[in-house]
Formats: C-alpha cells, sequence, structure tokens
C-alpha cells in the first residue's frame, strides 16, 4: 500500500470501488455546512470541485467532490517526490465554485490548539 500522506489516501479511496464520486471533507474542519457541501454537489462529472475564495482567488482542496476517474492522475503525482492534492487540482482542471470571504471562513482547519480556540469562540452561542 502507498502512503504518501492525503494524495495516498485518495489513491485508497478510489480504489476501494465503493462510488464513482467521492465527497471528501477534512477531520479537522468543524464549521462546515450542509449548504457549503451541497455546493460541491451541483455539477457531478469527471472533474473535481473545490471551493474558492472568490476575493483572494484561493482554493482549498479540502471540502472536494472527487471521481474515481483520476485514479491515473493520482497514481502519477504519487511517483514524483513531492505529492500534493492541490497539484491534483491543477492536473485534473478542477472545477471552482466561489464563495465570500464570511463562508471562507467555514473552510478554517483546527491544526494547532490555537486554532481550536478560536474556532471554540466563533461556536459559542453569544456568536449565533
Amino acid at each position: 500500500m502507498i502512503e504518501r500522506g492525503p494524495v495516498g489516501a485518495m489513491l485508497g479511496l478510489f480504489n476501494s470501488n465503493v462510488a464513482q464520486h467521492y465527497l471528501v471533507v477534512g477531520c479537522d474542519q468543524p464549521l462546515l455546512t450542509a449548504d457549503l457541501l451541497r455546493l460541491l454537489l451541483v455539477e457531478i462529472d469527471e472533474r473535481p470541485n473545490v471551493i474558492c475564495n472568490e476575493d483572494e482567488n484561493s482554493c482549498s482542496p479540502l471540502p472536494g467532490l472527487y471521481p474515481a476517474s483520476l485514479i491515473p492522475i493520482v497514481q502519477q503525482l504519487l511517483e514524483q517526490p513531492r505529492a500534493s492534492l492541490r497539484e491534483l487540482l491543477t492536473r485534473s482542471n478542477a472545477r471552482n465554485f466561489a464563495i465570500d470571504k464570511t463562508d471562507w471562513l467555514r473552510l478554517r482547519s483546527a491544526n494547532t490548539p490555537q486554532d481550536v480556540e478560536d474556532i471554540n469562540k466563533i461556536l459559542r452561542p453569544e456568536n449565533y
């Protein structure tokens, strides 16, 4: 089994043959909403669907809708010294769905204790 971080995990997922498309989210994105995920399901074909920040022209590989037909591209990436999900998006001509800055903050990851603290502040009832 190839273990090369997120790209290797994608190969394992695609090789599972459970489906033709996979909605992939980060386990560290607690602010994701169903509406943001539904956005990724608007158009389904052989291109990945990802979310981009309309103000900064940057895209996030997660969450994303990925077709299993990307296996050849993923295998090529894993032959390189560095494999990244961002490179997968470039090579597969990903479809980008733009969202505003407020929704973009919902893609925030909790990777450090400070991130967790910041997200907990956002989730406090007085912020709703």
